[in-house]
């Protein structure tokens, strides 16, 4: 006589194993959000252009929006140029764009401060603007925002000054 193998299933979805589950998924969730006194939100930034040409200089506008919970020590802001997709910055340091700024609860902005002279031999692509702002008497980052801005950079190859044609149309 030949014996049927037994073959026992054990299904993955049993009523044990989702609970387990889910309690695991929410507790990697909540470990890995990220908990701050600024939002999101709180710091916005936009260019002058949208894109330049080498030789021309990027100028950042930042604001910054009303928190629930206003700061009562001044702080710095500063902000920083990588290439997309890139993690190194442009510059070894951050370029100040105001300082000592105190908000006090009611929505703020800078003025447009020059961020960056693109040089001739800079690479044309897109380039995105992180942002920090630090506490201006222990020099604490309290928000590091990436990705604030973004612009992009092209090389004209040809100017054309003037055109003189020898008949009018």
């Amino acid at each position: 006589m030949c014996r049927r193998p037994c073959i026992r299933r054990i299904w993955v979805g049993t009523i044990t194993a989702q609970p387990v589950f889910r309690a695991f998924v929410l507790a990697v969730g909540i470990a890995f959000t990220a908990i701050g006194a600024w939002p999101q939100d709180t710091l916005k930034a936009v260019t002058d252009n949208v894109s330049y040409n080498v030789g021309s200089e990027v100028r950042l506008k930042i604001f910054l929006s009303p928190s629930e919970h206003p700061r009562l020590a001044p702080f710095d802001i500063s902000a920083n140029i990588r290439y997309a997709g890139e993690k190194e910055f442009l510059q070894e340091r951050n370029v100040e764009i105001a300082s000592r700024l105190n908000p006090g609860g009611k929505e703020t902005a800078t003025e447009y401060q020059t961020l960056w002279k693109i040089p001739e031999e800079a690479r044309t692509g897109r380039y995105e603007v992180d942002a920090v702002l630090t506490d201006s008497q222990s020099r604490e980052a309290l928000l590091v925002a990436r990705r604030v801005a973004s612009f992009a950079v092209y090389r004209k190859l040809v100017k054309i000054e003037s055109i003189q044609l020898d008949r009018t149309f």
